[in-house]
Order: structure tokens, then C-alpha cells, then sequence
């Protein structure tokens, strides 16, 4: 469902353009960012800045809830947020989901 983002594996560091290339890429694509709290946000990835701080749309937050004591498993917990900052110190992982789909709403 998802796969998580690979960047071109090179012995140097990438350029301007090579990260520029990147990112336009991920443009309008649908992400799932982990932060260090292991809570999860789904969005539309819109932008980013130089500190790695990434804005989503319609963007959805999924934690880990109680355990369900029938099946010993945690309950995930989701809601929908909408526009959202998620400052870039605080993200352990970025996942580009396939296939992303096209609203209108984006």
C-alpha cells in the first residue's frame, strides 16, 4: 500500500537540483509522515522549507489507541485534521503512498 521513500543512493551529496527534482515530484502526492511520538499523518504533501517542516492537506492523524481486550491489539485511532504543519524535528519517517489518487479537492 505504501513504500517508503528511497533517495537515489550516490557517494556524494545531492545538489540543489537533484533535491529540487525530488521534492516536485512528491508535489500533490498523498504521504504518511511519522513523527518521534509514533503518531502518523496522511496527506496531500504541498510544500516544505529548509528546516524539513512539511505542509499536508486533508490531512488525517493516526495514533495508536487503547488495547481492544478481546484480540490483546491496539485500537487505532484516527481524525481528520485538514491543513497541517508537521515541524521537521519531529519526523522519523516519510512514506509516499501508491497510487495517489487525483481529487478536486486538493
Amino acid at each position: 500500500m505504501s513504500t517508503p521513500v528511497v533517495l537515489p543512493e550516490t557517494e556524494h551529496a545531492l545538489t540543489n537540483e537533484e533535491g529540487t527534482a525530488i521534492i516536485q515530484n512528491w508535489l500533490n502526492q498523498r504521504l504518511r509522515i511519522t513523527i518521534t511520538d509514533s503518531r502518523s499523518f496522511e496527506g496531500w504533501f504541498k510544500c516544505v522549507d529548509r528546516d524539513a517542516n512539511i505542509v499536508l492537506s486533508g490531512a488525517e492523524e493516526f495514533r495508536d489507541g487503547p488495547l481492544c481486550l478481546k484480540l490483546y491489539l491496539p485500537i487505532d485511532q484516527q481524525r481528520f485534521i485538514g491543513l497541517i504543519v508537521v515541524p521537521g524535528k519531529h519526523v522519523t519517517q516519510v512514506d509516499l503512498i501508491h497510487p495517489a489518487r487525483q481529487s478536486q479537492y486538493v
